[in-house]
């Protein structure tokens, strides 16, 4: 896979991540991270509650993104996974220590509740007031809390959204919204959802900078600051899909059917990889009844 490392080399390049999880492992400190198969890489490393780098309280699962665009603007982003109730404090102090001005959630209402909990809100949603240890968050106005809370509730859990031009307009709000400060993307892992926006971003942002259009190198780009961001190659087509979007004037005026022509081709293979899941999952299934029947009779 493009930008990955084997868990030798990994184990040198996340260090404050494998802390964090052999001190959560043997008892003595919280819960600082969702997923055991998605580290959090040192370089562009987030740091917390006042804290230097070595120290353990400083960890965050989330990573600094930036870049130049051609008219000389930096573009700053934070991608990071959804906070667990353990690190709620830890992620309101990020938004107002890295001054972040635009939060973009991209996790389902449903999959903060009690039975998935992919996400632990650090908000208020039902209430005009939220507590946490460290923290007391007011909503001031539900016009306010719209304009800096953006949620996109379209995306399915390690695919792509249904169609793409909500997301695209998605993207659009976000520009709107964006000034100097950081913007955080945060879905439920941090490189799903999060990967894709920000591949999104990235693209449109410096499809001028560069002397060719290279989506392949400009995703290596994300994932040396965010491992692992877009898990599948689904979702890389389908942030392309987006970007096309984007420029569909211009592609139009190149070529009439380009734009079509691309996305039946986007249609397809989607089709086609939804089909190699369903036929791996009906592989999977029917080994675990075959154990499940091997083990009755027994």
């Amino acid at each position: 896979m493009l930008g990955s490392m084997d868990p030798f080399t990994l184990l040198n390049y996340s260090k404050r991540y494998q802390i964090a999880v052999k001190n959560y492992t043997i008892g003595i400190d919280k819960r600082m991270h969702r997923y055991g198969d998605i580290a959090c890489i040192d370089a562009n490393g987030i740091t917390v509650n006042g804290k230097p780098k070595a120290d353990k309280d400083s960890f965050i699962h989330a990573n600094k993104f930036e870049y130049t665009t051609i008219d000389k603007k930096t573009i700053k982003m934070i991608l990071c996974q959804a906070p667990l109730k353990e690190t709620t404090d830890d992620m309101l102090d990020m938004i107002l220590r890295h001054k972040v001005t635009v939060v973009v959630v991209l996790v389902k209402s449903e999959e903060a509740s009690e039975k998935q909990r992919k996400c632990t809100p650090y908000f208020p949603t039902e209430h005009h007031t939220l507590e946490t240890p460290g923290f007391t968050v007011i909503r001031l106005r539900n016009k306010q809390l719209d304009k800096y809370f953006i949620s996109e509730t379209e995306y399915q859990l390690r695919s792509i959204p249904s169609e793409h031009k909500s997301i695209y307009s998605l993207y659009k709000r976000i520009i709107s919204l964006r000034i100097d400060d950081y913007v955080a993307i945060h879905c439920s892992a941090g490189v799903g959802r999060t990967g894709i926006l920000a591949l999104i971003i990235y693209l449109i942002d410096t499809i001028n900078y560069f002397p060719t259009f290279d989506p392949i190198e400009r995703l290596k780009c994300i994932r040396e600051h965010k491992y692992l961001a877009v898990q599948k190659y689904n979702q890389s087509v389908f942030a392309l899909v987006v970007v096309f979007e984007h420029f569909k004037k211009q592609i139009d005026d190149m070529d009439a059917d380009a734009y079509d022509r691309f996305l039946e081709i986007a249609e397809n293979l989607y089709k086609k990889e939804k089909e190699l899941e369903d036929e791996a999952k009906k592989k999977i299934e029917e080994k675990c009844q075959q154990r499940h029947e091997n083990k009755n009779k027994k």
